[in-house]
Order: structure tokens, then C-alpha cells, then sequence
């Protein structure tokens, strides 16, 4: 047995937004509104895709893309709870329905990449005329067939994926706050914890697990990152 890991969802977790609506909202009004209409239509990593490609096409160049990321940055209370943990010999991995580049550039404007071992997130890169291309990180023709998580990332599998062939950790942490963060929490063991966002879809399918003997890890609630702040000084004052 081995420390403690934290498994973090990204937007609304550790990040104070969704990353892949914010660009939109301050960049193009436009395609804010056409992401609010096509959202539950089309696949939601396709419609990133598609919606980053118009982006570039109304003239948003790298440039203005990558100095707006660059501005993107977590809550100071975030990254004191990071800091914290880790300097209590924590590990720190990213599972995240986001992308690449929208993760990275916002974990080294905070100053924090090397506080996380791992980021499973849809890959993304700028191809040679400065259009951000996003792809699913589990492609259509090899499918998970995880019947709870998106079909383009099964957290839970990622999360195995990274503790197979490790030592056994005494206790893991998952923060998140969406219905894809269900299935690694069923996963976890009885001295785990799951920190579910109050207010965001997690937290009831939380309960309902926990009355069908679905899940094992005790489940608390937290408002913002002031409060999430405060429980990791207590999770981890020793």
C-alpha cells in the first residue's frame, strides 16, 4: 500500500468553468450559440471539432487562441489544494472529456504540469494553418462499450488502465461533478472518496448508487473551490 492518489475531472472540478464553452462565449458569440443548439444533437467531441474548425475560419488565428487559453487559469484555492497534497506525497492524475491543449496550457499557466502524472483527455493539435483539430480519445472504430460513460472516453477504463501493474494506493480521491465521472467512483474501494460537486448531476446519481449497493467510497459534497480547499487541509493534515 502506497500514499494517496487523486483522480481530478477537469472543467467544474478543478477547473472553475467548462473549458470547452468559455472559448466560445468570449470569442464568438456566434458559435456559443450554435454549440447551445447542436449540444445533445451531436456527439459533443465532434461538435467541439467541428466548432473549433468554424472558429479558425472566422478569423481566429493561433495566436489569438493560444494568448486567450494562456489567460485560463485555476482558482488559487485549487492550486493550493494541488500544492498541498502533493507536498503530502499525493499523486495526481487528469481524466477529462476536454482536450490536450485546452488542459495543458491552463495547468502551465497556473504553474502546476508537473504536479500530474497523467492527463487522458481527447488529443488535440494546431495543424499547419493554425486550426486547433480536436479527435475522440477512444475512436468510433474500437468503442469501449462502457454503457455509462461518453463514447469517446470510459474514465473508469482509464483509471484502471493507469493502476494496473501499480502498488495498491491506501487511499484514492476522486474529484468530479457529471454523470461521466459515475463510472470510475463505482470503482472505487471503501476507504476511498469521492468529492462531488453539490448542484451538478454526479452528486443524485451518487445516491442512487449508494442505495442500490452500488458504491462502496463514502461521497462528500463540496460548494466551490474555498470549500474543496478546506476539506483537502483536512484530508490531509497529517
Amino acid at each position: 500500500m502506497t500514499g494517496t492518489l487523486v483522480v481530478w475531472d477537469f472543467d467544474w472540478s478543478l477547473f472553475e468553468e467548462n473549458s470547452d464553452t468559455i472559448i466560445f462565449k468570449q470569442l464568438s458569440p456566434y458559435l456559443f450559440q450554435q454549440q447551445r443548439e447542436r449540444a445533445g444533437k451531436e456527439q459533443w467531441t465532434d461538435l467541439m471539432a467541428s466548432l473549433l474548425v468554424a472558429l479558425h475560419q472566422e478569423g481566429i488565428s493561433r495566436k489569438r487562441l493560444e494568448d486567450f487559453l494562456d489567460g485560463l487559469k485555476l482558482e488559487p484555492e485549487m492550486i493550493q489544494s494541488l500544492l498541498l497534497s502533493k507536498s503530502k506525497g499525493a499523486k495526481h492524475i487528469i481524466l477529462s472529456d476536454s482536450n490536450t491543449i485546452f488542459i495543458d496550457k491552463c495547468l502551465k499557466a497556473s504553474g502546476v504540469l508537473d504536479v500530474f502524472e497523467l492527463v487522458r483527455t481527447n488529443p488535440a493539435q494546431f495543424d499547419s494553418e493554425g486550426c486547433l483539430r480536436v479527435t475522440r480519445l477512444t475512436p468510433q472504430s474500437n468503442p469501449h462499450n462502457c454503457a455509462l460513460c461518453n463514447v469517446n472516453i470510459c474514465k473508469g477504463k482509464e483509471m484502471k488502465s493507469y493502476l494496473k501493474g501499480k502498488e495498491d494506493f491506501d487511499r484514492m480521491i476522486y474529484v468530479g461533478d457529471s454523470k461521466n465521472d459515475l463510472c470510475p467512483s463505482l470503482l472505487l474501494r471503501s476507504q476511498d472518496i469521492v468529492l462531488a460537486r453539490s448542484g451538478f448531476s454526479l452528486v443524485p446519481l451518487l445516491k442512487a448508487a449508494k442505495e442500490n449497493d452500488q458504491l462502496k467510497a463514502s461521497v462528500i459534497e463540496w460548494q466551490d473551490p474555498k470549500h474543496l480547499q478546506r476539506i483537502f487541509e483536512q484530508l490531509f493534515e497529517h
